[in-house]
């Protein structure tokens, strides 16, 4: 483990001031304060990987809630399972592909159309875009009972909505395709109304040319996770996140490299060559932490695509730790309660798992 003295560590997260200014626009989906990354204070190899001991056939996500493991998978019926992490024992599968009222049209795998809620109880909220319905699902009362516990939340969802997910009670963070599908407009629906605050307006100034191609859309995609007031996006293919509130107290963009690469430079490159750059995105309580690829899809093709880095922030947007990763991590989770990383590849169906109980003792505490 590599750990670096005070005045190294002010050097390499200090931000430049010599950066040309970058402001939100169609070229550039930021906010008004952009910080850049040259460097982490502490870096970590990981290279002995562990088996998780879990046998799941067609794992697209996962997340480790206390002593449950969620997994959400590539199925037609049970397309939900629930792992017991103490003996690694099947707890249960929920909610299937079809017609009925409380079947989806497809399986939820993406963590932009679910949220998992763990406050006494267990529960999920999942979006289904075709009916434009959010369901609420009690997955502790659906396990106990072995009867699924759902209902849908009496709340007007346009089916054009490609995101929709609950942030609190009384809010649900939206997104929708405009400009001839060369943007995307975020929202709130706030008890029942939409609202725009505007950080979110800021990054709906972003734009690409060629709205009818689905790949050139995904450049402005993002990867969006929250906890408590927090929103963290990653976009798929630029290299920076936007850190922010509702409410705009929090409100910037950190950027990874050294300078921040507009849209237009992405765009117009192959679709095959474009460098993925966030794979994943998870938040906890003291941090919030990114899966960073680096690759193109074709050398994913290739098998080139072998390894990946999880960079870990602060809820100020300082770096706090990277971790060196011998597989690609399409998707990632913590262990508090192990000190374990648990890690998934989808390129190569690798579970598996790393100690890392001295790293988050130093982030932590």
């Amino acid at each position: 483990m590599k750990k670096f003295p005070p005045i190294i560590l002010f050097l390499i997260i200090i931000y430049s001031c010599g950066h040309r200014s970058i402001a939100p626009s169609e070229e550039y989906m930021v906010l008004d304060n952009v910080e850049y990354v040259t460097g982490f204070p502490i870096e970590v190899d990981l290279s002995d990987a562990k088996e998780t001991g879990f046998d799941v056939i067609g794992l697209r996500t996962f997340q480790i809630m206390d002593s449950i493991l969620f997994i959400s998978r590539n199925s037609s019926e049970g397309f939900w399972q629930f792992y017991s992490m103490h003996d690694r024992h099947l707890l249960g599968e929920l909610l299937n592909v079809g017609q009925g009222p409380n079947e989806f049209t497809r399986s939820i795998y993406s963590e932009n159309d679910f949220s998992l809620v763990n406050e006494g109880q267990l529960q999920a909220f999942a979006y289904d875009m075709m009916k434009g319905c959010i369901y609420k699902l009690d997955i502790s009362k659906s396990l106990e009972t072995e009867e699924l516990v759902i209902q849908p939340l009496p709340v007007n969802i346009d089916k054009s909505l490609f995101y929709a997910k609950v942030l609190d009670d009384n809010t649900i963070l939206c997104r929708e395709l405009a400009g001839d599908a060369t943007c995307q407009n975020r929202f709130l629906i706030k008890n029942g109304q939409k609202q725009v605050p505007e950080v979110l307006d800021k990054l709906n100034k972003a734009v690409v040319e060629d709205g009818d191609d689905g790949f050139t859309f995904n450049v402005i995609s993002v990867l969006i996770s929250n906890k408590g007031k927090y929103i963290v996006e990653a976009p798929v293919y630029l290299n920076y996140l936007n850190l922010y509130t509702l409410d705009g107290k929090v409100s910037k963009t950190v950027c990874i490299d050294d300078e921040i690469r507009s849209i237009s430079s992405i765009a117009n490159q192959k679709i095959f060559s474009r460098k993925s750059t966030f794979l994943h995105i998870i938040t906890y309580d003291d941090f919030f932490a990114v899966s960073y690829s680096g690759y193109s899809s074709m050398e994913e093709e290739l098998g080139i695509a072998k390894s990946s880095q999880i960079m870990m922030f602060d809820y100020d947007g300082k770096p706090l730790a990277v971790l060196n990763l011998n597989i690609l991590a399409s998707a990632f989770d913590i262990d508090f309660r192990e000190g374990t990383l648990y890690a998934f590849s989808s390129s190569t169906d690798e579970f598996v798992k790393y100690e890392i109980k001295e790293l988050l003792r130093q982030i932590v505490d």
